[in-house]
């Protein structure tokens, strides 16, 4: 589920020391390599173009294996990925789905399957 930004936020604290004894890391530094290393595999190491922040909305851009562009909006409860074989809507209960296979819309629960 996607969040107001600023709303999350208040739910934050620091991580203590235990905190991240609890979790395996010995000490910030080994915390911090993981998530970068993390962070680095979900932007295709390093292939992310962009985090743009615009009003209560963000668009990430991901270079894929072909040079060409992934988009990922969000915007409160609508988001949208745009691949080069597919496109994937959703916007709270409503979902579309539509690449080379065909087409899939699913509203509250019930879904459609169009036939080609």
């Amino acid at each position: 589920m996607l969040v107001n930004t600023e709303r999350a936020q208040q739910q934050l604290s620091p991580a203590s020391q235990e905190d991240l004894s609890e979790m395996g890391y010995a000490k910030q530094e080994e915390f911090m390599l993981s998530a970068e290393g993390l962070l680095d595999s979900f932007s295709r190491r390093g292939r992310m173009h962009g985090c743009r922040h615009s009003g209560d909305g963000l668009v990430f851009a991901f270079q894929n294996e072909a040079d060409k562009f992934d988009f990922l909006v969000a915007r409160g409860a609508k988001l949208v990925y745009k691949t080069m074989g597919s496109v994937f809507v959703s916007n709270r209960n409503s979902v579309v789905l539509k690449n080379s296979a065909g087409l899939v819309c699913i509203n509250n629960g019930r879904s459609v399957v169009p036939k080609r």
